[in-house]
């Protein structure tokens, strides 16, 4: 049953990724009448809130595999450990500052180049792959245990 909650939780999250960050993000800019502005307003909201879920997945996802130990073997736990430091590195280094970008742009303040950006989205596409991974190398173990 925690198997089944596991790959529920990674499933969901996956879905998240995709729509939200791939779909959703990209294509409000095509919306008729969407401003700069009010994408990056929306952007903001959005972006916390899934980040917010990202982390709640992320304990979830530590209390579920714990019992199992070293029976996760080193590819899973490998995957689990770089999918919550990028994570981390995402809620703390490059979400506040794309945050406070966005806060300038929206109060019509210069912003001066940066990378950032670029940095989140390579961050969210490598967390796509890392959950995947962790899907796919959760199945084994949901086989054993039948």
């Amino acid at each position: 049953m925690r198997l089944l909650f596991i790959l529920l939780i990674v499933g969901i999250w996956i879905g998240l990724l995709v729509g939200l960050s791939f779909i959703e993000a990209p294509l409000k800019f095509q919306a008729p009448n969407i401003t700069l502005k009010l994408g990056l307003g929306i952007g903001q909201i959005m972006f916390y809130v899934l980040n917010k879920i990202e982390i709640a997945f992320a304990l979830l996802l530590i209390g579920l595999y714990y019992p199992f130990g070293k029976q996760i073997g080193y590819g899973l736990g490998a995957a689990l450990i770089a999918l919550y430091a990028l994570l981390i590195i995402q809620t703390f280094v490059l979400l506040p500052v794309l945050d406070h970008r966005a806060t300038l742009i929206i109060q019509n303040q210069e912003v001066v180049h940066s990378y950032h950006h670029i940095f989140y989205i390579v961050g969210e596409c490598l967390k796509l792959f890392l959950l995947f991974f962790v899907f796919f190398k959760t199945v084994p173990l949901l086989k054993q245990a039948i």
